[in-house]
């Protein structure tokens, strides 16, 4: 399992990465930030406080020892804020495998100074707006001013006629700026792309921007405009040549009736670079993966970003002990199911008639949620005779998987609370050889965990005595311990009776069971009395557990 650290990533700017992030296979992701409580540290395996920028040695050295701590094997910035000190931190920490994803120092101080990255971009014959002196401009068009040292719509001015000028200047606020011609009437576009540390580019997503709030993107378009495509491609290039390295946003300003012109570049990720996520264009993923094959073409998308709520409970207190279910808790059971399936199918179905045509009814039959019979659908289908039903019935049975496909938030949630001193046991219906080789499958839940078979301990879910037995092998009160399970009427209804303090309904995509809310306010059992929180992952678990820890 590899790590990746996102510095800064707790708030709105780090959420792009830490989604593009979750989607990459057998990589954590550690976010790094001033601020303890901050939104993404709750959706991601680890957190770490670092000191605030101004305290350079001490910022470097917190980063260093969280990379060292979690084997962090790539660091992304989220902000503009922690570029350049990432980059002076770059030659150290590559000589120790660790890649930072951002440009050379010289690059980025050229690109961090709006009047600096017009002329890098002017030199190159980029077409970008030509400064304009602001003493005895006329004002027939509007001044438009950035900062030299801004981001997005921060700190930008207007001024529309000499008096505005006056004002400004008598303040002393009016140096410090790139004063450029004001466009009334345009279209804006973002380029989203990252340039890899062998100098591979990524698939270009290119959005309209179509309302923004805060200077944010909140509804972008995919659009791809020729004369767009070949300034941001003749921009990737450049910043290429030029050391350019990491996930990069570029603007592109097309006024009404003109022609289009680059009117920022950013050397990190764009805030809403999501959309190219929902492209198919993971960005992140790309520059974490240098072997990947060649990404299909992208698909276009009209993406909206919401604010999204996540309710962390409030324990009255930290309970002693913790009860998880495994399948499709801990266990993504599907695939588990499709790879026995599979081994069933290599093993003695591949000389039959289409082999390729079972596997994919199967894997139909797998995602339509059948379990139990999923063989005798498999030779209901096909009409086999009950001689190849048997064969590949015994070929199931007796295929293990070599590795469990365990939850991306499992490893880091229960390595957590096991440090902590929460008992951890595991409490599994279904024949416990099968759930045994599940468990032997995961050297995780064999070390920390300890498993009960409620086959063996008076019979499945929900009866009182497969929760008693659990709290009998942690050694302590049904009061004191919280269940996790993904099946209210099973997990939830039973932890609730045997006397469970808090117990927590784990609704993940993709799970065999798919709770309806409806259903369970028919029963109500613990709803009322706030014992039962839903979530959508095990990291809200933690937090609700362990607090600010």
């Amino acid at each position: 399992m590899r790590s990746a650290l996102v510095v800064s990533g707790g708030g709105f700017q780090g959420q792009a990465l830490v989604d593009m992030l979750a989607c990459v296979d057998g990589v954590r992701t550690i976010v790094a930030d001033l601020y303890a409580e901050n939104i993404n540290r709750h959706r991601c395996a680890g957190f770490v406080q670092v000191p605030p920028l101004a305290d350079a040695d001490g910022f470097a050295a917190a980063l260093v020892a969280a990379i060292n701590h979690h084997g962090v094997g790539h660091v992304f910035p989220a902000t503009e804020r922690e570029l350049l000190p990432l980059s002076r931190l770059q030659a150290g920490l590559a000589a120790s495998g660790v890649d930072v994803a951002v440009c050379d120092t010289g690059l980025l101080e050229a690109l961090l100074d709006k009047e600096r990255a017009g002329r890098l971009l002017a030199d190159a014959g980029l077409p970008v707006q030509q400064p304009v002196a602001p003493a005895g401009h006329d004002f027939a068009t509007p001044l438009f001013g950035k900062p030299r040292r801004g981001w997005g719509g921060h700190g930008t001015l207007v001024l529309r006629d000499a008096a505005g000028l006056a004002s400004l200047a008598a303040s002393g606020a009016d140096s410090g700026y790139v004063w450029l011609p004001f466009v009334e009437s345009f279209v804006e576009y973002s380029g989203d792309f990252c340039i890899r540390r062998d100098g591979a580019i990524s698939p270009l997503t290119v959005r309209r921007r179509e309302r923004t709030s805060g200077g944010y993107s909140i509804i972008s378009v995919s659009e791809r405009p020729e004369a767009v495509i070949g300034i941001l491609e003749a921009t990737t290039r450049l910043l290429r040549e030029r050391g350019g390295r990491g996930l990069f946003n570029v603007q592109v300003i097309v006024p009404e009736g003109g022609q289009p012109f680059v009117s920022d570049v950013n050397p990190r990720v764009g805030t809403s670079a999501v959309h190219a996520l929902l492209e198919g264009n993971n960005l992140a993923g790309f520059y974490i993966e240098p072997a990947s094959p060649r990404p299909a073409p992208l698909a276009p998308v009209r993406s909206i970003r919401f604010l999204a709520t996540a309710a962390i409970p409030v324990l009255e207190q930290r309970p002693r002990g913790l009860v998880l279910d495994l399948d499709d808790t801990l266990l993504d059971h599907k695939l588990w199911v499709a790879s026995k399936l599979g081994l069933a199918i290599d093993a003695v179905a591949s000389a039959w008639d289409d082999p390729e045509t079972i596997h994919e009814v199967a894997l139909r039959l797998i995602d339509e949620g059948e379990r139990a019979a999923l063989i005798d659908r498999l030779a209901a289908h096909f009409d086999w005779e009950e001689s190849r039903r048997l064969q590949l019935l015994e070929a199931y049975r007796a295929a293990t998987p070599a590795q469990a496909p365990l939850y991306p938030d499992v490893e880091p949630t229960l390595t957590a609370l096991h440090q902590a001193g929460v008992r951890l046991a595991l409490l599994t219906d279904n024949p416990v050889p099968g759930q045994r080789a599940k468990i032997a499958a995961s050297p995780l839940l064999s070390s920390i965990t300890t498993p009960v078979f409620s086959r063996l301990a008076g019979g499945e879910k929900p009866r009182l005595a497969a929760f008693q037995a659990a709290a009998a092998a942690l050694d302590l009160p049904c009061s004191s311990l919280c269940m996790v399970g993904d099946n209210y009427f099973r997990d939830i209804v039973g932890a609730c009776r045997a006397g469970f303090a808090h117990a927590f309904l784990l609704q993940r995509g993709g799970g065999f069971i798919q709770s309806h809310p409806a259903l369970r306010r028919q029963l109500g059992l613990g709803l009322d009395e706030g014992k039962v929180h839903v979530v959508d992952n095990l990291y809200l678990v933690r937090s609700a557990i362990l607090g600010q820890q």
